[in-house]
């Protein structure tokens, strides 16, 4: 990368002296040598490598409505896996089972599982009871909380639904978050930190740059006008997302591209709900979708 950015520097110095005097383009020559000198270039660094060794802190409430300190919650283990999760993603729901499974083996080795839950906003207590069904009907004994709002450190390193982190007992993070169901990986970064390796699962590096034109975007209408506030939630075979349209009535999603299932998780007030289950093409594209009002 360095060896290539000099490369076009001495280029662009090149073109720059050509139809110069001898002594003016010797000036500029000097010049250029000297900030090449003083210059450093730095390589591209993952984002979420820098969250790890950084301490993770919150308040927020349990699914009882109890107020819970983060300090509190990761202070009895020596490791603690946060488990990111909602109610509305059919992905957490499918691997609930086996993280009570995994909590339960943790358990003997002085460690557990977390589970943060989220809803998109503030949730109500219907969806906290059907919260609690979910865990108990899954043998999930493991504490659970609401996932805390405006936590910038916890926000930057959710990129889909499930997500997993793995912290200390004073919340210090430990490996790159895992994005997505994936138990395998969960428990080979489980054997690796308890054998005292700190690398946690490995990432593969990739640079994925992402625009309008290189994304999905779901449009929301009534027919005549946009439809603002609409919850739509964008699935994988292993995670999902959820996005909420903006006063053009679009939801932007920054994926790979792949095929998607989306659905229409709320509607706003005054429009019929919408069970229909729309599907992406394997290629970057725009989704349409028509709500009915409510008479």
């Amino acid at each position: 990368m360095k060896k290539w950015l000099r490369l076009m520097l001495c280029l662009a110095l090149a073109l720059c002296c050509a139809g110069m005097g001898n002594a003016e383009a010797e000036d500029m020559r000097q010049g250029t040598v000297e900030a090449l000198r003083a210059a450093e270039i730095s390589e591209p660094v993952d984002p979420a490598a820098k969250v790890i060794g950084q301490t993770l802190q919150f308040e927020t409430t349990d699914l009882d409505g109890n107020a819970v300190k983060s300090v509190e919650l990761f202070s009895g283990n020596r490791m603690t896996m946060i488990n990111v999760w909602g109610t509305w993603c059919p992905n957490c729901l499918n691997e609930m089972k086996e993280l009570g499974d995994i909590h339960r083996k943790l358990q003997e080795k002085g460690c557990g599982v977390l589970g943060l839950e989220y809803e998109g906003g503030p949730i109500g207590a219907e969806v906290r009871e059907r919260a609690l069904s979910i865990l108990s009907e899954n043998g999930c004994a493991y504490p659970n909380a609401v996932m805390p709002e405006g936590n910038a450190l916890l926000d930057s390193m959710i990129t889909g639904y499930p997500t997993t982190i793995f912290v200390d007992s004073e919340g210090k993070i430990l490996t790159f978050p895992i994005a997505g169901a994936d138990v395998a990986s969960y428990e080979r970064t489980i054997e690796k930190l308890l054998s005292g390796d700190q690398t946690g699962e490995e990432r593969e590096e990739t640079t994925v740059s992402v625009n309008d034109a290189q994304a999905y975007r779901v449009f929301v209408s009534d027919g005549s006008k946009p439809v603002e506030g609409a919850f739509i939630q964008f699935c994988s075979d292993n995670a999902c997302f959820l996005g909420k349209t903006d006063a053009e009535g679009m939801a932007l999603f920054e994926q790979p591209e792949a095929e998607y299932e989306i659905h229409v998780l709320k509607t706003p007030e005054g429009y019929a709900p919408d069970q229909t289950v729309y599907k992406t093409p394997d290629a970057y594209s725009d989704v349409h979708i028509v709500l009915e009002p409510l008479q």
